[in-house]
């Protein structure tokens, strides 16, 4: 123990292995009934979750970037300061703002296309 006046406390997780059909079958018996395709079916999506995902999307939260780009200029400005509830007040109203502007939607960029040195030599060199 560290501390005199804080009490102790024991930080811990605990380790679970990856399902498979036989553990979800202990837990569901009446799955074991519903044959091999089925159980197929099951093993197929658990192989799927375990492979990383194969397109990398970017989400862009506008209402997000509003605020915080509001809270990085007010943390920058020498010229104003504003009270706590003032500060709170002009994050609410930029939330809302953008929230409105954008119906609360999320916008989807896709990764760039990544450029293999074949592609560059199939340019012509004049270009660069």
């Amino acid at each position: 123990k560290l501390s005199s006046k804080l009490p102790m406390r024991i930080n811990r997780f605990i380790e679970l292995k990856r399902p498979d059909f036989d553990a979800l079958c202990e837990v569901v018996p009446e799955l074991r009934h519903q044959g091999a395709a089925f159980k197929q079916e099951v093993n197929g999506i658990l192989k799927k979750l375990e492979q990383p995902p194969q397109k990398k999307a970017r989400m862009e939260d506008k209402t997000l970037m509003s605020v915080a780009t509001l809270a990085l200029n007010l943390d920058n400005r020498n010229d104003l300061s504003y009270t706590p509830e003032e500060r709170g007040i002009l994050l609410f109203e930029a939330a809302r703002h953008a929230l409105k502007k954008t119906q609360g939607q999320y916008t989807m960029e896709k990764e760039p296309k990544e450029i293999a040195l074949d592609d560059l030599k199939k340019t012509s060199p004049e270009k660069y």
